[in-house]
């Protein structure tokens, strides 16, 4: 592992056409198994999938939970209380999107520093 010492905060937006589609929810929960947690932001244009064919963050979060994994739903971008929240000195965070995420790295960051 390249951070052996830090713990690996994920923060996930499913925000590509095929990456928002219900069949890669079982690769998304065994992806997950190095990191020591997760957030997952919602899929982004999800309304625009049929219900049968979107992902579900509730399955993948229930299902890192049952795994052993300390995962939480994101209610969006401005969310970052949660994230900030449960980060320790030292933690690795790794923002994984095709998209900017509307700032959220920066605006966790700003967060941080102004205490």
């Amino acid at each position: 592992m390249t951070f052996p010492e830090s713990r690996i905060v994920c923060v996930f937006e499913p925000r590509t056409h095929s990456s928002r589609k219900k069949v890669f929810e079982k690769e998304y929960i065994s992806s997950f198994q190095n990191a020591d947690i997760i957030f997952l932001l919602p899929a982004y244009g999800k309304s625009n999938l049929k219900n049968d064919e979107a992902i579900s963050e509730d399955f993948i979060v229930t299902s890192l939970k049952m795994n052993g994994k300390i995962a939480y739903p994101l209610d969006g971008y401005r969310d970052i209380l949660k994230i900030k929240n449960s980060l320790k000195e030292g933690d690795v965070v790794i923002f994984m999107s095709s998209g900017d995420m509307e700032g959220m790295p920066y605006l966790l960051l700003e967060s941080i520093q102004k205490g």
